[in-house]
């Protein structure tokens, strides 16, 4: 009866179970680099545009807040319109308070 070889086999799982840490440790870094360049750019905007719109005051500006020019495009946009909003309750406020003085 000839003799099975066991190192073939010890190989191979050998090589399997690296694989599966490389595989595991690519997921890792690619779940890390996905939050810190995506989701908390995105969650920033989201929660300053959640925010304005309960408060309507101008907040500090998100400015630069990723490496993606879409993510900074989108924070600069919702700065922009904070402070046009801002600006135009104030003149309709004093409008309002222009026309009530006359009126």
């Amino acid at each position: 009866m000839p003799l099975v070889r066991v190192e073939p086999v010890q190989r191979i799982r050998s090589a399997q179970s690296h694989t599966a840490s490389v595989a595991v440790a690519a997921s890792v870094l690619a779940s890390i680099y996905i939050r810190k360049r995506i989701v908390q750019p995105l969650t920033k905007v989201s929660a300053e545009a959640v925010r304005f719109a309960k408060e309507n005051t101008k907040a500090e500006p998100l400015g630069k807040i990723s490496y993606y020019k879409e993510f900074t495009d989108l924070a600069e946009s919702i700065d922009t319109m904070e402070t046009d909003m801002v600006n135009y309750m104030d003149n309709l406020a004093a409008a309002a308070a222009e026309r009530e003085r006359i009126g």
